[in-house]
């Protein structure tokens, strides 16, 4: 259950004043309630069917700072030392902070929303929020995998990594695993006491509770790898050159395999960075910059086709796992501006007409009723279908 404080009602207030206050709280939590449990059955807030994606654990989850279930959004806004998980509404647009506790502050770590530490790498699975915090406790790093119930409740820590202590780069939630790619530390040879950070990938089974060292970063020395997808029985990873040169560009880099089964890692694909983009499924897609083309291959049939064509001159060209981004910088009054326009994958065709300029609208992710979209420094659902925005409107 969501609710949420009003900071006007002190610890100290007295006589009906505070009743009356108090009372219409009190009144509010059903509302509050009615955000996050929608249409869903009475027995529960999700309710496990074919027809919910979000409880199917056939798609691989990228963890990032938004995560989404049937009913609702939830996020984390990286700022302040405590910065609470908040929920939004889909229907409605109202955002509220995850909280069930009355005339809180969501300022510290009493906050059930709040945990300190650098909060992060969220996913929503089977009625379950599960996120990634990095603790800093006598000089100490750790980093620790929390989850918590759809309604805010019941926060706990599941798990104390052994083969990272910093912040993952990229994470993922495949199968009841959260796949990780972290800087492991490795002490230097010379004896000087110091360590290089070195990246490696770490799985944590949530059934079995094992964590394991897919990828040892001190055996692959000069090599960067993050975990890019899954399908069927593995995850797949992207493997890149680890130093930025004026060569890297053209130079080799992998998609590799683990199967859950065999515990082995094979390669599946190999070409140049230039040409890397996302991995969906079992589809790889790959940039043609010279063409001005992006192609889609399928790892099982080794097929290639093109899924888009432009005519446009770009500075940058990503395909995320939804939509294209295409970026141009241009100078203007003596300043570079970046300008964006997006495509969509699915839909084929652009969020908008025209470039827009980065400053003021900056796409994060598509979502099931529409992309969420910073406009002038504001959340917003952008709906494709009509081209029409949403504010996002916190409840306070």
């Amino acid at each position: 259950m969501l609710c949420f404080s009003n900071s006007g009602i002190s610890d100290d207030a007295k006589g009906d004043g505070r009743v009356k206050k108090l009372n219409l709280i009190l009144l509010l939590f059903p509302v509050v309630f009615l955000l996050i449990t929608g249409c869903s059955n009475q027995q529960g807030l999700e309710e496990k069917t074919e027809e919910n994606r979000f409880w199917d654990e056939k798609e691989y989850l990228i963890m990032s700072s938004l995560t989404e279930s049937n009913h609702g959004i939830y996020g984390i806004e990286w700022g302040e030392e405590y910065t609470p998980i908040f929920f939004v509404d889909k229907k409605t647009g109202k955002r509220a902070v995850l909280c069930q506790k009355v005339n809180c502050r969501h300022d510290s770590e009493k906050c059930p929303a709040v945990e300190p530490g650098i909060m992060g790498a969220m996913a929503y699975s089977d009625g379950m929020i599960y996120f990634v915090v990095q603790k800093f406790e006598d000089d100490e790093q750790k980093l620790e995998l929390y989850s918590m119930e759809e309604d805010g409740s019941g926060k706990k820590r599941l798990h104390t990594f052994k083969h990272a202590q910093i912040f993952p780069n990229q994470a993922g939630l495949y199968k009841g695993k959260i796949v990780l790619s972290v800087q492991t530390q490795k002490e230097l040879e010379d004896g000087s006491g110091l360590t290089t950070a070195e990246p490696s990938i770490v799985m944590y089974d949530l059934k079995t509770k094992k964590e394991t060292l897919l990828l040892n970063g001190a055996e692959n020395e000069g090599k960067y790898t993050d975990p890019c997808g899954g399908s069927g029985n593995g995850i797949y990873l992207l493997q890149i050159p680890w130093e930025e040169t004026e060569q890297r560009q053209e130079q080799e880099c992998n998609y590799l395999r683990y199967d859950f089964e065999t515990e082995k890692i094979s390669e599946v694909y190999k070409t140049k960075v230039s040409d890397m983009q996302i991995i969906k499924n079992d589809t790889l897609y790959l940039l043609q910059k010279e063409k001005k083309q992006l192609e889609s291959y399928d790892i099982k049939t080794q097929e290639k086709k093109i899924v888009l064509e432009w005519q446009d001159d770009t500075d940058a060209v990503w395909a995320r796992e939804d939509h294209v981004e295409f970026r141009k910088e241009v100078e203007e009054g003596g300043e570079k501006i970046t300008y964006c326009k997006w495509y969509d994958l699915e839909e084929e065709k652009y969020l908008f007409d025209e470039y827009q300029d980065l400053n003021k609208i900056k796409v994060k992710d598509k979502m099931e009723n529409g992309y969420w979209i910073y406009r002038e420094g504001e959340p917003y659902f952008y709906h494709l279908e009509d081209k029409s925005w949403q504010k996002i409107e916190e409840i306070k």
